[in-house]
This record gives C-alpha cells, sequence and structure tokens, in this order.
C-alpha cells in the first residue's frame, strides 16, 4: 500500500487523460459533435444557404427561358400584325402581349413554380393576369410613344419598334419575376427547404 500512496505525479496525470474528450471529437464519436455549436451552426447554415441560391439559379433560369419562350411568341405576333399594317404600333404590341402571356402562365404555374400552393389557384390566376395587364398596357404605351417618335422610313422605323419593344419588355422583366416569386406562387411551408 504504501507504494500506491507514493505514484509518481506524472502517473497520475497520465490516469487522468481518459476521462477528458479528444478535441474535436463529441461522446459520440462524430467529429461534428466535438465542434463548437456556433461553428457547427455556422457551417450548416452555409450548406442551407448554398442550396437555396442553387435552387433560386435554377428557378431563374427556367423564368428566363418561358420569358424566351413568350417573348418569341410576342415578337413573332408583332412583327406580322405591325409589319404588314394590319394594326399600329399599340394594338399590335397589346395582341403580341396577349398571345405571349398565355403561355407563359402556363409555364410559371406548372414549370417554374410547381411547389407552390395549389388551394388559392383562383386568387393566382387573379393576380398573375393583373400583373400581365398592367406590364401589357405600360409596354404597349411606351413601345407607341417609341414608333411615334422614330424616324419615316419603313425598314428604319419597324427597326426602332422592333428593337424597342424587347427593352421596353425587359425593364419590367425581373420586377415581375419578384412579384411571381414573393406574392403570386409563394412555397408552401413544407417546400421552402427543399431544392429544386
Amino acid at each position: 500500500m504504501a507504494y500506491a500512496e507514493h505514484v509518481p505525479e506524472s502517473s497520475s496525470k497520465l490516469v487522468a487523460l481518459p476521462h477528458r474528450e479528444a478535441k474535436g471529437v463529441g461522446r459520440s464519436g462524430s467529429p461534428e459533435a466535438g465542434r463548437p455549436r456556433g461553428v457547427a451552426d455556422r457551417t450548416i447554415g452555409a450548406w442551407a444557404l448554398s442550396q437555396r441560391r442553387r435552387a433560386q439559379i435554377a428557378r431563374l433560369a427556367r423564368y428566363a427561358a418561358t420569358s424566351g419562350v413568350a417573348f418569341g411568341v410576342s415578337e413573332t405576333t408583332l412583327l406580322i400584325l405591325y409589319g404588314n399594317d394590319l394594326v399600329n404600333a399599340t394594338v399590335a404590341a397589346v395582341i403580341a402581349n396577349l398571345a405571349g402571356t398565355v403561355p407563359s402562365y402556363f409555364m410559371s404555374r406548372y414549370w417554374i413554380w410547381k411547389d407552390s400552393a395549389r388551394t388559392r389557384v383562383g386568387r393566382q390566376v387573379v393576380l398573375y393576369w393583373t400583373t400581365s395587364v398592367v406590364c401589357m398596357t405600360l409596354t404597349s404605351l411606351a413601345t407607341g410613344a417609341i414608333a411615334s417618335l422614330a424616324p419615316a422610313g419603313h425598314r428604319f422605323h419597324l427597326a426602332v419598334v422592333a428593337v424597342g419593344f424587347p427593352a421596353v419588355t425587359l425593364v419590367f422583366w425581373l420586377a415581375k419575376f419578384v412579384l411571381y416569386q414573393r406574392v403570386i406562387f409563394p412555397r408552401t411551408p413544407q417546400t421552402v427547404g427543399s431544392c429544386d
């Protein structure tokens, strides 16, 4: 027993070591469990933010593709109607926007924001078409103004209108995306954290 009373100080330190947790490893043996909670939370938060950004970029890409289809329909309609002197520029722009809005709505509803709430479809339709009509009105008026200010000469005049119409349309493009994303097609709580 006398031997136990004279255990060297260094030996007593070695006995205490197994009771300490290794740095970076928690009781569960997982490296994550041993990290300071703030670091783990920041890591998870950064990962979630990265996933949301990827989903947002994918959604914006689909919105751009949808807009490309709608624009192609609208621009073709505009050039056919106005280029053949069937109607004036303002009326042509109205009809062109209406023609492009139809495929745009269905692609937005069932492709871009397919995970949005399905319980308020009537509200979505009303808001979507209201937004479209407002933008269509402003785009048509602006296109008419551009046509009235464009120099004379059929080819050059038509070229100015053909460039002015998409330029005006582009102004409303991002504004409409924000409205669609936040107001018209909000995601359900179950899908907010999911990735597209």
